[in-house]
């Protein structure tokens, strides 16, 4: 969902929308060197849900990734 690079990486906020356009935070993950990242939305909104990644680094500057959709 995104090319970050992690050398300042704190953690990755997992961001939902129901509409492409508001985002909310539903969980985050603790940033960690050569890891593969994992989240399950165990609350999906029905129809459409649009998802992002959000890193935050050490120093509060913060990156977002593509958005990608999933209908349920």
């Amino acid at each position: 969902m995104g090319n970050f690079l992690e050398s300042n990486t704190k953690n990755y906020n997992v961001q939902r929308s129901n509409n492409g356009l508001s985002f909310s935070t539903i969980g985050s993950v603790a940033a960690v060197k050569l890891k593969n990242y994992s989240f399950t939305d165990h609350n999906p909104l029905t129809g459409n849900n649009f998802y992002r990644l959000q890193s935050i680094d050490r120093d509060k500057s913060t990156k977002l990734s593509s958005v990608v959709k999933i209908n349920t």
